[in-house]
């Protein structure tokens, strides 16, 4: 069996399918992970984007990018998966957005609906894949880049073929479910899930990303959440 996760950053993957993508490879299944926005430089930044940059450990959006790949390349080398990168720029260096408000704010912008048709065109070169599953993020928290990898992935790929991740740590809060809509909900309650628990090696993968870890957690030496893989009923 062939599986390929659809990550919108450099470490949803990791953080969302880690443990799975452990199971799966000592079934001797084949995984790669596609991780879709991963341009992380913008001649003019919005002040959120500023001090996140700042706060993530970097003087400015070039080192910052530099820097997430190696953590992501590192990553990926104790996972020991294949990965390959579109270069879609990161909705925080997209200046449509101007502020994290309007990023997370769920709603598809006017300029959305040409870089769903972009990304959605980039992912058909996966959609004759026999025996493959494909792994979208759920969308839970709103992200813009993340409900545009699904919204994407949902026109570019087979619908029998498709399987989603819970996204975290949004998924953590109950703030960011109480804004998923109604189909949604029921999709998630109906859908056969999979969980699984934050292991030891999860922790040592996700410690590569130095640089977000305190950022999305606040103590990342105890954190503890569970993966959860499904696929919606039709």
């Amino acid at each position: 069996m062939n599986r390929i996760i659809f990550s919108p950053h450099l470490d949803d993957a990791a953080l969302d399918c880690t443990d799975h993508i452990q199971a799966w490879k000592k079934d001797g299944d084949d995984v790669t992970i596609v991780t879709i926005f991963t341009k992380l430089t913008a001649k003019v930044l919005s002040h959120d984007t500023k001090m996140y940059i700042q706060n993530s450990g970097f003087s400015n959006s070039v080192t910052f990018q530099s820097g997430r790949a190696a953590e992501d390349k590192a990553a990926m080398s104790e996972l020991e998966c294949k990965y390959e990168y579109l270069d879609f720029l990161d909705a925080g260096f997209r200046p449509t957005y101007g502020n994290f408000k309007n990023l997370f704010s769920g709603k598809f912008i006017d300029q959305d609906q040409e870089l769903i048709r972009q990304v959605s065109q980039a992912m058909t070169k996966w959609r004759k894949e026999k025996q493959t599953i494909f792994y979208l993020p759920f969308g839970v928290g709103n992200h813009a880049d993340h409900l545009i990898t699904k919204k994407s992935g949902e026109i570019a790929l087979q619908a029998s073929q498709i399987s989603y991740y819970l996204d975290f740590p949004y998924a953590q809060h109950v703030s960011n479910w109480m804004k998923v809509d109604k189909k949604k909900w029921i999709d998630f309650l109906r859908a056969k899930k999979s969980h699984l628990w934050t292991s030891e090696f999860k922790k040592h993968v996700l410690e590569k990303y130095s640089s977000q870890m305190p950022l999305l957690f606040n103590d990342p030496n105890t954190y503890r959440f569970p993966e959860v893989i499904f696929r919606c009923q039709k």
